[in-house]
């Protein structure tokens, strides 16, 4: 097979090959110089079929595990969507909502809106507000940052806010040790506006690369004079936006909303990334899973000790913390420490109906069995396991011989490996 070659001035080549078929196969090229192909749109015809390639889970807001509604949050957890946290510290509270509203034409079903519920008028010079996701270190470690390869990253989203103005997302590592701040600005009230950042990787501090957070990125709604830093990479302590940020905390009712958000490696923002529900539904859960109870369990009892039922939760991110939703009628929730091989549990007690034990000292727990995955040292997750059993020591009321223990369980279990 023959073929032409072409050597650009520094590096870099084309190299046309004749077909290995008979016969004779044309190539007119137009007769008018112009170009044939951007390097956008050879990416769009690449990229848009190529996944996993944005660092953003869940940046369509379609999953909320948690709730679709929260009124009146006052900051520092996750509420409704999945992987998305609002921290803040300062007076104000929102409304936190899964919305419907979303720009038109680009396939998107959710978006995330926040309500200012109570004002902050006066940000002080220590206040400071940011909705965030944090990027877990193992899923990041391929930009190479920290040393002379580090990559380019570019930053696309789509937002609509009641309040113009200049916003500023920020990029941070784990210590927030290191920096970047970009200003973009919301120049139409109550209109879908898609955002475009594009940044250098930084070839300097120290970015995880295990299972811990590898970089964080914040959109800013307001800082304080002490949280107000330089535009670009920068170390001078824990810096989340510029001078020129609008206080939207500032109103009550005002809204923001947001949709589309990726993050990726190269200097192009490429079409947003859809990825089947499964699978972001999947991704999710490595950092957050609700488990649904509603079970009729067979407890085998001898001698003291039980054995219930067993199932698996699934490989997460690091061993979670349990947590119970809609159990009141079972009694009071018990967090205890981690020890070797029991890693959580969560008590149901006999009060009420739901269950039926033997006498009203009588305990259900379920505990969670952790399980290194991947490598030796757990660093790539944590396979979890949970089994239901009394919890520990004599059931009240049986003794010596082999029982069978009829047991009703209603509720949910949270398991919480957020980073």
């Amino acid at each position: 097979m023959s073929g032409i070659k072409f050597k650009g001035d520094t590096s870099g080549e084309i190299l046309l090959e004749t077909p290995a078929v008979a016969g004779t196969n044309t190539l007119t090229l137009p007769a008018e110089t112009g170009t044939l192909a951007t390097t956008t749109e050879i990416n769009n015809v690449i990229y848009k079929n190529l996944g996993t390639r944005n660092f953003i889970i869940n940046g369509d807001m379609k999953i909320a595990q948690r709730a679709t509604s929260v009124a009146n949050v006052t900051g520092g957890n996750y509420y409704t969507v999945d992987r998305w946290q609002w921290v803040k510290v300062g007076s104000a509270t929102l409304d936190m909502d899964q919305s419907t509203d979303v720009p038109a034409g680009q396939g998107f079903t959710n978006s995330v809106k926040l309500t200012v519920n109570t004002a902050d008028t006066a940000i002080g010079a220590t206040d400071y507000s940011y909705y965030r996701q944090p990027i877990e270190g193992n899923n990041i470690a391929q930009l190479e940052f920290g040393n002379a390869y580090a990559k380019t990253i570019t930053l696309s989203f789509w937002v609509k806010s009641s309040i113009t103005g200049t916003y500023c997302a920020t990029l941070h590592n784990n210590d927030f040790s290191r920096h970047y701040i970009a200003e973009y600005t919301i120049d139409t009230a109550d209109t879908w506006e898609k955002k475009t950042i594009t940044v250098v990787g930084d070839t300097t501090g120290t970015w995880a690369t295990d299972n811990t957070r590898g970089l964080i990125l914040h959109f800013a709604l307001a800082t304080g004079a002490d949280y107000q830093g330089s535009l670009g990479w920068q170390g001078d302590g824990v810096k989340l936006g510029s001078t020129n940020q609008v206080n939207w905390l500032g109103t009550t009712g005002s809204t923001l909303y947001l949709t589309g958000i990726q993050l990726e490696a190269g200097e192009e923002a490429t079409p947003f990334e859809h990825v089947p529900v499964d699978i972001s539904l999947n991704r999710c859960r490595r950092y957050f899973l609700k488990k649904y109870l509603s079970h009729k369990l067979v407890v085998v009892y001898s001698n003291g000790d039980t054995r219930g039922h067993q199932e698996h939760i699934g490989i997460m991110r690091d061993r979670p913390i349990m947590s119970g939703e809609r159990l009141t009628d079972l009694g009071n929730n018990e967090n205890v420490s981690w020890g070797v091989f029991t890693q959580h549990s969560l008590n149901f007690s006999s009060a009420g109906t739901k269950i039926n034990a033997p006498t009203d000292s009588w305990k259900l727990q379920a505990i969670a069995y952790e399980h290194q995955y991947g490598n030796v040292d757990g660093t790539i997750g944590k396979d979890i396991c949970l089994r239901y059993g009394h919890e520990g020591g004599a059931i009240e009321g049986y003794s010596g011989s082999l029982n069978l223990i009829a047991i009703n369980i209603v509720g949910t279990v949270n398991f919480d490996a957020e980073l």
